[in-house]
């Protein structure tokens, strides 16, 4: 068994993982996917692309890291709404493995496109549409499901007090903003991000508070 301040560390590298791991999928992904045609640039950068995709997998693997090494300290005084969190987040993650997956299939299509001399004909315009529509509502329902579970993880740390309570009630304005941000998005467009960066701030600081000072527990 690991100590508590080992648990704690490795709950703030999860969290950190599943930020650096869309951050950089995004810097190797953003070129090919937002090129004014995708069929012709997916299979020629199809390494970049798997690559993008495994970096872009630290955010399901972080989200799993993080709702097993947490569950624990949760559970103490809300077991079963501990046990929802874990589902939530379970479920989460294999959206975001899915959302991540789905894409790639863009590279086998491009594949063909180009195979077939790159024709006039929809059905290779179409199925990348498929593929991106699928990549789409995935990552649509992971956010709803990220911020189910964000409602309960905050509500849990603070009736635990593992950490300072002005985390956890910053986490829940955060939320808050998060929905906001995903209401005003088809209005705002990309400017939207903006209500986003209150969640990010926070579970980034989240995670180096517990890598640096740990869980808050009693003696």
């Amino acid at each position: 068994m690991f100590s508590d301040k080992t648990n704690a560390r490795f709950v703030g590298i999860f969290i950190l993982i599943t930020y650096i791991g869309l951050i950089l999928s995004g810097i190797i992904l953003a070129p090919i996917l937002g090129s004014t045609d995708v069929l012709a640039a997916a299979y020629p950068n199809g390494t970049a692309m798997l690559i993008g995709s495994v970096v872009e997998m630290g955010n399901a693997a972080g989200v799993l890291g993080i709702a097993l090494f947490m569950f624990p300290y949760l559970k103490e005084k809300k077991g079963t709404l501990a046990l929802w969190y874990v589902g939530i987040r379970i479920s989460e993650a294999i959206l975001s493995a899915f959302a991540t997956t789905s894409r790639l299939a863009l590279i086998d299509i491009s594949e063909a496109y180009l195979d077939a001399g790159s024709p006039s004909d929809p059905i290779y315009q179409t199925l990348a549409d498929v593929a991106l529509a699928n990549y789409h509502w995935a990552h649509e329902m992971l956010t709803v499901f990220f911020i189910l579970g964000a409602v309960i993880f905050y509500f849990l740390l603070y009736r635990n007090e593992i950490v300072p309570r002005f985390i956890s009630i910053w986490g829940f304005i955060a939320v808050i903003s998060l929905i906001i941000m995903n209401l005003l998005a088809p209005i705002l467009g990309d400017i939207a991000i903006i209500f986003g960066l209150l969640i990010m701030s926070n579970e980034i600081f989240l995670g180096l508070w517990l890598i640096v000072k740990g869980f808050n527990l009693p003696e």
